[in-house]
């Protein structure tokens, strides 16, 4: 039901006399009863009361509306307090008198003319006087009242029934008696485990009905007593069933409340509200707008409609987008890191809010692959300190930035213009032009990776096919040879091709003689980079680390990675480290064997792998060897793990 065709049903309630009974807005946790009653329904009421009560003298206000929380309360003086508060006493009078005097005066009412001491304080409290039956009094949170139910209803069926009040209840039924319930649970249990009780197991969650009964025989007699294996949850859930509140609930209802409405808002319908109550910073409230699609879809996809989720997400993002504007990125892609940030920051406050248990993620940076069951099926980016600061509430300024600055400068190099955009043959000869002029610009700067070269050869080849400015597609193709000549590529152009299907012969002629110069210069380039990499006294470690992660997120599909590996420099490298690269050389190695079907990708690397841990066995430390020693151990195990894998594989 949406939010207009609950204030219609409200409309019709309260400008019919004739109705003597309150209205029950019933809505589970979190979606946003107590926003819509206080807010959007309130100023409905208000209006039209303010309307209907046009032509009354004195009045001087066009507030309609008294809203109590029931969160809490123990007796229904309690709520007479509460109503006299909003309804009688003044600010100067609540703070010179205390709301015990309150409660007081509203219990004896005109009697206390007679003592003079309330004759002096019921001036002060009657300076504006009000009737309840001027307004509609919201009692919200009924399902969290300590007040028994019946108790609760009957005051409550008083109001409608013989004072005439317009009353209007939020709750979530289905939690209604159970707050009492928790009350008196040993006395249940009790009950429960008595014999004379007979209870439904079918339901139970152990299903204990399917269950074989112990029988034990009771040494005084000849007697053999059943006993059931009970859990500690089916206790529980017998206990639930014999909630006697909820037993009054249903007895009573009938008689206090004559509607009951299901509120389930659409979050598209209520998403600007909250988001402009919500937000306190422009700059995140944008980010959150334009986001809007993606966001709705992570709920929708997660069947999680809580809105308190919706909000608390904004007061992370938001802290996390106050702190990266403190450290003064400069970047002109920053603004879709941010949106990456926003988005992972809503799906794991979905996650947490959902029950489920989140860790943090091993590595700075990279995708949260998800299976093929979940709703987020497909990649998400994950960032290690949101993690961190969701559950610990804490953030490293140096990872931040780097983590920042490492994806903005990732989407300034993976930016390609030319792949953008409609089909090229549905645009017009100027747009084409203009973007293969644009495409040899940055061809010749060498500033697209040569991990896109497949897709644009795949375009390049129909255009020459179709005679589309063939001069500049040549001149495109001859930038990319040359390019190819001088670098190895950071990626499996082997297999790249698996990804684009070339239509015609000109795009697949082109590839075949881009990969020829590929595998004429892969090998060397690639050996010498390595070597670099592992000759290094400082942080080799991590840069190692930070190799993987590239590798595998820019190849996609990684083969054979530890046989192009030197072995004999990874050893040397590993007996003068620190515990520290040691630690960050087994991580960058948990990212690339990582898949459960190793055989596939992985066979030719079994050897290395082995020769690679017979030689760890004969490394010693001179600094700092108790670390040393256990990081290294770390490694042989984790090395150990992925023998094992390749082996089973390989049989």
């Amino acid at each position: 039901m949406t939010n207009q065709e609950v204030k219609i049903i409200i409309e019709d309630y309260i400008t019919d006399d004739r109705y003597n009974q309150a209205i029950l807005i019933d809505g589970s946790w979190g979606c946003g009863k107590t926003f819509f009653a206080k807010g959007e329904l309130t100023q409905h009421i208000n209006g039209i009361l303010a309307n209907k009560n046009a032509s009354m003298r004195g009045r001087k206000s066009n507030e309609f509306v008294v809203y109590i929380s029931l969160y809490g309360m123990h007796n229904c003086d309690e709520i007479d307090s509460m109503l006299a508060i909003q309804l009688w006493a003044s600010e100067e009078f609540i703070v010179k008198y205390g709301i015990g005097t309150i409660r007081w005066l509203w219990k004896q009412g005109a009697t206390i003319a007679e003592h003079q001491t309330g004759i002096t304080l019921r001036k002060n409290i009657l300076k504006t006087p009000k009737s309840p039956k001027e307004f509609v009094v919201i009692f919200d949170d009924l399902e969290r009242c300590n007040i028994p139910i019946n108790e609760v209803l009957g005051y409550i069926n008083w109001m409608v029934e013989h004072d005439k009040q317009k009353v209007i209840i939020l709750a979530n039924e289905s939690e209604i008696g159970k707050q009492q319930g928790s009350s008196n649970l040993d006395s249940r249990m009790a009950l429960i485990l008595s014999e004379k009780i007979k209870l439904n197991e079918e339901n139970a969650p152990s299903n204990i009905s399917f269950k074989s009964r112990i029988k034990r025989s009771v040494q005084s007699t000849n007697k053999i007593d059943p006993l059931a294996e009970y859990t500690p949850d089916d206790l529980l859930f017998f206990a639930e069933q014999l909630s006697f509140d909820d037993v009054r609930y249903k007895q009573i209802k009938e008689k206090a409340i004559g509607l009951t409405i299901k509120y389930e808002p659409n979050l598209t319908d209520l998403y600007d509200r909250i988001l402009a109550t919500s937000s306190k910073n422009e700059k995140s409230k944008k980010l959150v707008n334009e986001c809007k699609p993606e966001i709705i879809g992570l709920f929708d996809k997660k069947y999680h409609s809580n809105l308190r989720t919706f909000i608390y997400a904004i007061i992370v993002f938001e802290k996390i987008h106050e702190y990266i504007d403190m450290l003064n990125i400069n970047s002109d892609y920053l603004e879709e890191v941010l949106k990456d940030i926003l988005i992972y920051c809503f799906f794991i406050a979905i996650c947490i809010k959902s029950g489920e248990h989140i860790k943090p993620i091993d590595n700075k940076y990279g995708e949260r692959y998800m299976d093929e069951e979940s709703p987020f099926s497909g990649k998400l980016i994950a960032y290690r300190f949101v993690d961190v600061f969701i559950l610990h509430h804490f953030l490293d300024k140096s990872e931040v930035r780097e983590i920042v600055e490492y994806e903005a400068n990732y989407r300034k190099e993976n930016d390609v213009d030319f792949l953008k955009g409609d089909y090229w043959a549905f645009t017009d000869d100027k747009s084409i032009e203009q973007k293969l002029i644009h495409l040899n610009s940055a061809l010749s700067e060498n500033t697209i990776k040569m991990t896109y070269y497949a897709q644009i050869i795949r375009i390049l080849g129909e255009m020459k096919k179709h005679n589309v400015f063939t001069e500049k597609v040549d001149e495109a193709f001859a930038i990319m040879k040359k390019n190819a000549e001088h670098n190895a590529p950071p990626f499996d152009y082997e297999h790249s091709h698996y990804y684009q299907t070339f239509f015609d012969s000109d795009s697949a002629k082109m590839w075949t003689e881009l990969t020829d110069i590929f595998n004429a210069n892969k090998k060397d380039v690639n050996q010498s980079n390595l070597e670099m990499l592992f000759s290094g006294v400082d942080k080799w470690g991590a840069d190692f680390s930070d190799y993987c992660r590239r590798t595998e997120r820019e190849q996609g599909v990684v083969r054979n990675f530890f046989m192009t590996l030197p072995i004999n420099n990874m050893i040397n490298a590993i007996q003068k480290s620190s515990a520290a690269d040691i630690h960050e050389f087994r991580f960058g190695l948990k990212t690339i064997y990582k898949m459960s079907n190793m055989k596939d990708y992985f066979a030719e690397d079994l050897e290395p792998l082995k020769d690679f841990r017979q030689q760890l066995d004969s490394i010693t430390f001179e600094n700092n060897p108790i670390l040393c020693k256990m990081a290294l151990e770390l490694l042989k195990n984790e090395i150990d793990n992925v023998i094992e894998a390749l082996s089973k594989d390989c049989i």
